[in-house]
């Protein structure tokens, strides 16, 4: 469900913007979900005591990427 959102969003918003997500382990990391975000987030904590600081993590990783200040790369 959540790649046909992301695609959805790619869509509507085009290749040239980033698209960062968060998601909760544990996750399918799937081809789609990577292929079509620029950030992927998973929360590093079970149970979920980094609720607040993953969004904030991944606020600034999508801020530094449109200011150019750090590359998007993905690896699986």
């Amino acid at each position: 469900m959540e790649g046909n959102i992301i695609e959805r969003v790619r869509d509507l918003v085009g290749s040239r913007m980033v698209i960062g997500i968060k998601i909760d382990p544990p996750c399918h990391l799937t081809i789609k979900r990577m292929r079509l975000s620029d950030i992927i987030v998973l929360y590093k904590e079970f149970p979920r005591a980094d609720v607040v600081e993953r969004p904030d993590g991944l606020l600034i990783l999508v801020l530094r990427t449109l200011r150019g200040e750090v590359p998007s790369v993905m690896s699986l």
